[in-house]
């Protein structure tokens, strides 16, 4: 098909969608109103009844306590960091450190003994928890693992001396050896994002027999992962009831058969959930998480995302969460 007819198609049919998609939320809403466990929010809540969205997230929101709920805690251990010295995490990391190779942000050579905090994050629900998604810059991406390393002194972070690298030697046997690294950041709309590694930067990750080895200059938050290759695409739109909103609630797309987590993130404009060029024709689970008062809500519903190859299409979704435990979630996102 010649290109500018299938540009001007796939315009057209995303100017519909947007016309449609606030009546045909509003139908599929109001039909499935019955069977709705609604939310009656405290007097003097802060949000009041939770229907409005807004433009900022501040810790004050349910929203918030709903994720620092979910946090994982880090492994912590100590290095000396005037001799080669290593730090273990139970899970399958491990850190090696060469004497004198760290300094204060002053640029002063830091010396005694010190805190390391460790995190290895394997499981996609893990990947929930600590509000990782595994997308950079708009493309999802299939993780062998997400890592944090931490150093610190009274307090006050360390780096990593100007001539010095961290060594970490990571088990997971079932790691690709395709992979590349990635470095955290926030893109300019303050959500998460990850950054694949320069060309010609002294960081390097090299496959072997137990997983993969990361020799960096970096501390913080890394990936070992690699785009995940597909030929469709779709644009995703959650619909849920009024109640839930982006104060009190978060939303995910989480692939089946590999280790890739989309943030669906908030549109404040039509008041929904949803994400842009996803992979199409994969089994996915939409996972949407919610704090309304002293209860939890979550809905875990398994879909098979849009394969239309050459089209971007249209999918919208409705989820109903129901009201569940805190343990019960953690539970749930164990098993994705």
């Amino acid at each position: 098909m010649n290109a500018g007819i299938m540009d001007t198609k796939t315009h057209l049919l995303q100017k519909c969608w947007a016309a449609v998609l606030p009546l045909s939320l509003a139908l599929m809403i109001s039909s499935c109103n019955k069977n709705i466990d609604y939310f009656v929010p405290d007097p003097g809540q802060v949000m009041g009844p939770d229907t409005n969205w807004v433009s900022n997230i501040t810790t004050a929101m349910p929203v918030s306590f709903l994720k620092n709920t979910l946090l994982l805690k880090p492994v912590t251990d100590s290095l000396d960091l005037q001799k080669n010295d290593t730090a273990d995490n139970a899970a399958g990391l491990k850190c090696a450190i060469t004497a004198n190779s760290f300094s204060d942000t002053l640029g002063h050579l830091a010396t005694g003994t010190v805190k390391v905090e460790m995190m290895m994050l394997t499981k996609k629900g893990d990947f929930i928890r600590m509000d990782k998604p595994t997308v950079a810059n708009g493309k999802v991406l299939s993780s062998s693992g997400i890592i944090n390393v931490k150093i610190s002194k009274a307090g006050s972070t360390l780096i990593i001396g100007q001539n010095e690298k961290l060594s970490l030697q990571v088990y997971n046997p079932l790691a690709t050896s395709q992979n590349k690294l990635y470095f955290q950041e926030f893109n300019t709309t303050g959500e998460f994002n990850w950054l694949e590694d320069f060309a010609g930067s002294r960081n390097e990750i090299v496959p072997n027999n137990y997983g993969y080895d990361i020799k960096t200059n970096k501390l913080g938050w890394m990936s070992a992962s690699k785009p995940l290759e597909t030929l469709a695409l779709t644009n995703i739109a959650i619909s849920l009831p009024a109640q839930y909103t982006n104060a009190n609630a978060v939303a995910y797309l989480v692939y089946s058969d590999t280790k890739s987590v989309v943030n669906l993130s908030a549109n404040t404009s039509i008041k929904k959930f949803g994400g842009t060029n996803l992979p199409g024709g994969k089994a996915a689970t939409v996972v949407v998480l919610s704090k309304q008062g002293n209860d939890y809500y979550a809905a875990f519903k398994t879909i098979t995302t849009n394969s239309s190859i050459g089209n971007i299409s249209n999918q919208i979704v409705t989820v109903l969460p129901v009201k569940i435990t805190i343990n019960a979630i953690e539970q749930q996102l164990n098993a994705l």
